[in-house]
């Protein structure tokens, strides 16, 4: 009996681990040609991109790939506008570095997408800017949309299934020292 509750435990407590999985990231084009990539201002209109269908997904974070420019007054002076479908997203809005350049991360409140899809984003302050995936003239923003998989389909995360490995494991233990 002793066993067998202690197992339970293990259980319980691999799964409760597993609650607080992070997001996914469901699409992405990341900065391929940065020495020569364009970068948007305040002077120009909102670039719009086609995103694919991705199936039946939740998104809850759109990131950037971007430079403060050397008249930047920093972070402070930060000014986005995010459209998905032409709706205006809003949300906390974060800065950091990645592959060396500044990473924008707006946390959104989560919006279900089950088709091709279009982003928009605007900065309409003079003091940052954004770099484009490809070289002169792509016109394809560098960007990260992250969010979880809905429906039967999904893949479970690689963390996932070592905590289910791992309590299974332990159950093995446990049943072999009560024998």
């Amino acid at each position: 009996m002793y066993f067998t509750l202690r197992s339970a435990a293990v259980s319980v407590a691999c799964l409760l681990a597993t609650a607080g999985a992070s997001a996914a990231t469901l699409y992405q084009q990341q900065p391929t040609d940065v020495a020569n990539s364009q970068q948007s201002d305040a002077s120009v209109a909102i670039y719009g991109q086609s995103v694919p269908a991705l199936g039946n997904v939740t998104v809850d974070k759109i990131s950037w790939w971007g430079f403060h420019g050397q008249n930047s007054g920093g972070s402070a002076f930060d000014s986005f506008e995010v459209f998905v479908n032409g709706a205006q997203q809003t949300g906390a809005l974060t800065a950091s570095i990645d592959q060396g350049l500044d990473f924008f991360t707006l946390d959104i409140q989560d919006i279900a997408l089950s088709g091709a899809a279009t982003l928009e984003i605007w900065n309409n302050s003079l003091d940052v800017e954004w770099f484009w995936a490809g070289s002169t003239g792509s016109k394809e923003t560098a960007f990260r949309l992250e969010g979880t998989r809905n429906g039967g389909g999904s893949v479970p995360e690689p963390g996932v299934l070592a905590l289910l490995g791992l309590s299974g494991l332990g159950l093995c233990a446990a049943r072999r020292k009560s024998a």
